[in-house]
């Protein structure tokens, strides 16, 4: 005698499959968006990490008192050091001339030959250099004044043989102040970190602006260093200037969104040496 289900037990057999397919189907949503939250979180700190720290060694080789920040804080630029020497001879006020005696050494330790110019990385820094001595605001760098000059176009260097290298302005100029050190900078062209939009930008290859520019008006092309930027209405840059009790500090607010998460904050401090 052949025997079969009844009707009562397929519909108990099927509500039964739907408890415990409902079950597992809540375990894996439950892992699924543990796992997707996790990772999203993750990914986010990764790029918040890698913002902070190439503003942190960027901010670190900037020449002194050439930072300066835009009026709602979403802009930050300053002058990226090439080199630093010490110079011997250099037009300072009221006498003019178009060269600089300067002594300095390659990172290799190599003697230069006789003519050498002096070589750095010119995909990074670009093609043009500016001989900076004692600026003590920003001003002094971007918007200079014949009475107040503290920068001035490199066009030529060519080592001496002796020792000394020999640069060449871009025109008979002098310096306002001489450095208590004989200090000099080789300084490129700026560079400036933007918020735009949700993301962070690095823009550089532009020439010194009287004018701060900001992405739109006198930056474009900018490298996306970050997203998922936050608007927490506080500003992402704020700059206390250098005073003669204690150094420039650039202070960093960075608020990221994070996947069904709080906001993920960093908070940092960026103390630039005040040496003139």
């Amino acid at each position: 005698m052949s025997r079969g289900f009844t009707l009562i037990e397929l519909i108990a057999v099927i509500v039964l499959l739907g408890v415990i397919g409902l079950g597992g189907y809540g375990y894996l949503r439950f892992g699924t968006q543990l796992y997707t939250d996790t990772a999203g979180r993750a990914q986010t700190l990764s790029q918040g990490r890698f913002a902070v720290e190439r503003l942190t060694r960027e901010l670190r080789n900037a020449v002194p008192n050439s930072v300066r920040v835009s009026s709602g804080g979403n802009c930050l630029e300053f002058v990226p050091i090439v080199v630093a020497m010490r110079y011997l001879q250099a037009p300072l006020a009221p006498e003019s001339a178009s060269t600089i005696k300067a002594r300095w050494l390659p990172p290799d330790g190599s003697t230069p030959a006789s003519g050498d110019s002096i070589s750095w990385n010119s995909d990074f820094f670009g093609n043009q250099l500016w001989a900076i001595i004692n600026p003590t605001q920003p001003g002094q760098l971007y918007a200079a004044s014949d009475t107040d000059r503290r920068s001035q176009q490199l066009t030529g260097s060519a080592y001496d043989n002796q020792g000394f290298y020999l640069l060449t302005l871009s025109e008979a100029s002098r310096y306002a102040k001489d450095s208590p050190s004989h200090r000099l900078y080789l300084g490129a062209t700026p560079v400036s970190f933007c918020r735009q939009g949700s993301g962070l930008y690095r823009y550089q290859f532009y020439g010194l602006s009287a004018t701060q520019p900001t992405p739109g008006a006198g930056l474009a092309g900018g490298q996306l260093i970050a997203e998922q930027l936050a608007d927490g209405g506080e500003p992402l840059f704020r700059y206390d200037s250098a005073t003669l009790t204690r150094n420039a500090v650039v202070h960093i607010l960075l608020r990221f969104e994070a996947l069904s998460q709080d906001d993920l904050f960093f908070n940092l401090e960026v103390h630039q040496p005040n040496v003139p």
